[in-house]
């Protein structure tokens, strides 16, 4: 029976021993592909099954698993051992003391997020019901994978990229399903064969799952890493290195990295255009620390070593990075939770921004940066302080102060520059200007503060601003029109919201300012803006300003008119004053006095109060330009006189007084010995040499008074316009009437000095005349180079009639043999008028005219008798026979007579002139007027 039984027995042991080591291997050998082709469609090779029935060993070797249209590997293996324990299946539970696989590989293809062991694994065929609720426990007291192999292949989009991960090893030990304690681990692989990663901690999978490692890994590409992100950014990341050491928690879904060290060396970002847009040399991270249940972030230090950022501004004015990440105008905003973070120090060493304008042509270098900022967070109470250095070539420039985010924003800090050369930045001005800054250094040492503040405003510059050997050159001309040797302004003081400015003292040394006219009579002031650029007048608030004071030193301009046929220049050196209480204040009144010299000899002088905010309502100034060369404004002249001017000096005393509009000016202008000559061009309708040598004295001197009254606010009225206006007229006046001068100057009416008066047939000056002549001899006196022209006159019918009357007397003495005045009165006795009557008249008319008077008389034999007497006497007159000879040489005896009595008065026979032709007349009036005129010697 017990041989029956041990018959049985072994034949039992050694059917189990043939199907455990020979058949199940076989069977597994045979199936196992045959199951993966029918449900996965996968290609199956498997070399080796070993298992040991009694141990539980179980050895698969030589597995691997291939996809059957592509030929692709999927998964392989060289050997899989496994070591159960059968005992512990009585149990429920399935325990392994150990997993070895060796070198295993595996294929992963993620395409477009999904992963194709997914869609193989989950297909239709595979899926089997849900697993019996009394599911055994498994327990690994080891598992162990050595010298395998993982291949990543990506692709997002047309982007596509393959990642190796090399000499995978993992080891984990006491895994259960069922233990809470935390399960050890370790995890080492090579990424793409040369960049290091391990893991190494514990994790727990149930109530609930946690994680605890360290992660440390060294020189991951980073180029391949982004090269998947988006690829809207346009951006091409040429290198990139990551080492990153740390611990990560995971805890009750908390999520945590502390003692973070991050290093990215040789970074080099550029477009994919590839144009260069940023790169740096190391980003150094020490000792960080993130709190996910916070959303917080702590970091020690953080350096950026040797960073250099490209900034590109292309032809259209736009820049090449706003492009890049502009922002998406389909994306909406969402909230997002507060993130808190505290940095303890940042620290960017010898950096360089590179910056290339396109639209001006022009490169820009900023280099040796370095900035230090400490304290940095989140938190709006804590204050940040900083450092910043660097060069503009070779300027340096240093900023260090503080800000600090709330309860409003604070900033404090120095700005200090160096002879900043700013000749570099003319292409900005020259974009909307005809203007280039040619050279020209700044200085700069101010503090800058910002405080929110309703009592005050928020931000506010103040310091000492100083700008050496400046230059601007007009670009259409090619010609420096403003340079300044220094400018040097003390105390300023910007401040905005609200708006103003101060500024205690600017000093200018050696100014100038070159003014022109050209040809086509431009003002090249008024054309340096563009046309383009010119933009419409807005009703902005003025921006207040105070200017303590202003010192002018050693200065000059220069005028220049090429419009003329000669051109003008004109040229003021010499230049020093001062402007007080400058400013857009309408309460300031300000202060000006300024001095020069006018190109060899002459000078200018302005001195005065006026309101600058507005001059129009209160001004009151002196203007004074003394010894001016009238030489130079020539041009003027021939342009409108025909006229060029040899010679001569020029004085002007100009006096202006504003008040709310209303203007009251004192003009006074002197010219001393001024020359003309006259040209082609000469307007002979304008003896212009007569109207000066009329207004000039005999020390050669013209003295002109020109008062002007108006209102300034009035747009018809214009100043300029008003003076040459009155100039005109007075030379006008003056030409077309040139005793109008004179009757001013002597207190007489200018048509009474225009002649001398004769009583008929008389060569007598009258006492009256005689004072006319008198002043007429002081004038000419005062005015050496006028010719006083006497124009000989005698009147047809009284001065025929006076010599006619003198003829017929002669006669009647000539026969009453009477030579003097009391007998010549005898001689009238009627007695001869009747016989010397009847000589050419008839006795009937005598006696016709003896009874008339007698009837009209007969009372008074007196009258009758004077009477008949004056009758007869008109009536011989007539008869008397007055020859033009005798009337002409009346008139230039008259003339003769004026010259004599002007020549006893000291007046040079050169200045009397008697005009040969001789004047009849036949005028109205008290007196037979000689005519007079002025001409130019």
């Amino acid at each position: 029976m017990l041989k029956k039984i041990a018959l049985i027995l072994g034949s039992i042991v050694a059917i189990y021993t043939f199907l455990g080591f020979v058949v199940l291997p076989f069977l597994a050998k045979e199936y196992i592909p045959k199951f993966f082709l029918q449900t996965y469609h996968l290609e199956t090779k498997l070399q080796e099954v070993a298992f040991n029935p009694y141990s539980f060993e179980l050895h698969l070797k030589q597995f691997k698993i291939y996809q059957k249209h592509k030929r692709k590997r999927l998964l392989s293996f060289d050997q899989l051992y496994i070591d159960l324990d059968p005992v512990k299946l009585l149990k429920k539970q399935i325990y392994i003391s150990l997993i070895d696989l060796q070198k295993a590989f595996v294929f992963l293809d993620l395409h477009n997020g999904s992963l194709n062991l997914s869609k193989i694994f989950s297909s239709k065929k595979a899926e089997k019901k849900d697993s019996d609720p009394l599911a055994y426990a498994v327990i690994i007291d080891n598992i162990e994978i050595h010298n395998s192999d993982i291949k990543l292949h990506i692709i997002e989009g047309k982007t596509h990229d393959t990642f190796y991960f090399n000499d995978l090893s993992f080891d984990l030990v006491n895994y259960s399903t069922t233990s809470q304690q935390p399960i050890p681990f370790k995890l080492f692989t090579k990424i793409d064969h040369q960049s290091p990663l391990k893991i190494a901690g514990k994790f727990v999978l149930k109530n609930p799952f946690g994680f605890d490692a360290q992660i440390d890994t060294e020189h991951i590409d980073l180029v391949k890493l982004l090269a998947l992100t988006d690829q809207n950014l346009h951006l091409d990341l040429q290198s990139a290195e990551l080492s990153l050491h740390t611990r990560v928690q995971f805890h009750k879904k908390k999520f945590s990295a502390s003692k973070i060290a991050l290093d990215i060396k040789r970074f080099d970002l550029k477009s994919k255009q590839q144009k260069p847009i940023m790169k740096f040399d190391a980003f150094v991270m020490k000792d960080g620390s993130y709190e996910g249940e916070k959303n917080s972030f702590t970091c020690k230090q953080i350096i950026v070593q040797k960073p250099v950022l490209h900034l590109v501004r292309d032809k259209d004015g736009s820049f090449f990075l706003a492009k890049l990440f502009g922002s998406d105008k389909n994306s909406t905003k969402q909230s997002q939770k507060s993130f808190f973070y505290a940095i303890e120090k940042v620290i960017l060493d010898n950096g360089s921004i590179l910056f290339d304008d396109l639209k001006v042509n022009k490169k820009f270098i900023v280099k040796q940066m370095n900035l230090k900022v400490e304290n940095i967070s989140s938190n709006p109470l804590e204050k940040s302080s900083f450092l910043f250095t660097s060069k503009v070539d070779k300027t340096p420039i240093r900023s260090q102060g503080s800000y600090m985010l709330k309860p409003l924003l604070q900033l404090q800090s120095s700005l200090n520059i160096k002879n900043l050369e700013v000749s570099q930045f003319s292409p900005y001005i020259e974009e909307n200007s005809y203007i280039a800054l040619t050279k020209g250094s700044i200085t700069l040492d101010a503090n800058i503060s910002y405080q929110k503040d309703t009592s005050k405003p928020d931000l506010s510059m103040m310091g000492d601003l100083y700008i050496k050997d400046i230059a601007l050159q007009d670009t259409k001309e090619q010609k420096e029109f403003f340079g300044a040797n220094t400018i040097d302004m003390k105390q300023f003081r910007v401040e905005l919201f609200p708006n103003r400015a101060y500024v205690n003292k600017i000093d200018i040394d050696t100014m100038f300012v070159f003014t022109h006219i050209t040809q086509s009579k431009k003002l090249n002031l008024l054309e340096l803006a563009k046309t383009s650029q010119k933009k419409k007048k807005t009703q902005e608030k003025a921006f207040p300003y105070a200017i303590g004071n202003i010192l002018i030193k050693d200065s000059s301009a220069i005028f220049v008119d090429d419009s003329l046929q000669i051109p003008f220049r004109t040229k003021v050196h010499t230049l020093n004053g001062k402007i007080l209480a400058l400013s857009n204040n309408a309460k300031e009144i300000s202060y000006i006095a300024l001095n020069g010299v006018v190109n060899k000899y002459g000078s200018l002088k302005i001195e005065g109060n006026f309101q600058s905010n507005d001059p129009k309502e209160f001004l009151d100034t002196k203007l004074e330009f003394r010894n001016l060369d009238l030489k130079r404004f020539s041009g003027y002249m021939l342009e409108y006189m025909g006229y060029k001017i040899e010679n001569g000096k020029l004085f002007v005393h100009l006096k202006y007084k504003i008040e709310n509009g209303k203007l009251h000016s004192k003009n006074r202008f002197m010219l001393r010995n001024i020359e003309l000559q006259s040209t082609k061009n000469v307007n002979t309708k304008i003896p212009l040499s007569l109207a000066l040598a009329l207004l000039e004295d005999n020390n050669g001197v013209i003295e002109l008074e020109i008062p002007v009254d108006g209102d300034v606010n009035d747009p018809s009225f214009h100043y300029t316009r008003v003076i040459q206006q009155s100039l005109e007229d007075i030379l006008k006046k003056v030409i077309s009437s040139p005793f109008y001068l004179v009757a001013d100057l002597v207190g007489l009416d200018q048509k009474e000095l225009s002649y001398v008066g004769f009583e008929a047939g008389s060569i007598k000056l009258l006492p009256s005349q005689k004072e006319k002549l008198d002043k007429l001899a002081l004038f000419l006196k005062k005015r050496s180079k006028i010719v006083l022209a006497l124009i000989p006159t005698y009147d047809i019918d009284r001065d025929r009639y006076a010599l006619a009357q003198k003829q017929l007397i002669q006669k009647l003495l000539n026969q009453s043999e009477e030579n003097n005045q009391q007998r010549s009165t005898n001689a009238l006795a009627l007695d001869l008028i009747k016989a010397l009557y009847l000589q050419y008249y008839s006795e009937v008319s005598l006696k016709k005219i003896d009874i008339s008077l007698k009837k009209k008389y007969k009372e008074n034999e007196n009258v009758y008798n004077i009477e008949l007497r004056k009758k007869l006497f008109a009536l011989l007159v007539e008869k008397e026979k007055v020859t033009k000879r005798s009337l002409e040489s009346l008139a230039l005896q008259r003339a003769q007579m004026i010259q004599r009595y002007l020549i006893q008065k000291e007046i040079s026979q050169q200045q009397i002139k008697i005009e040969k032709k001789i004047l009849p007349l036949n005028e109205d009036g008290e007196f037979v007027k000689l005519k007079l005129s002025l001409e130019n010697n």
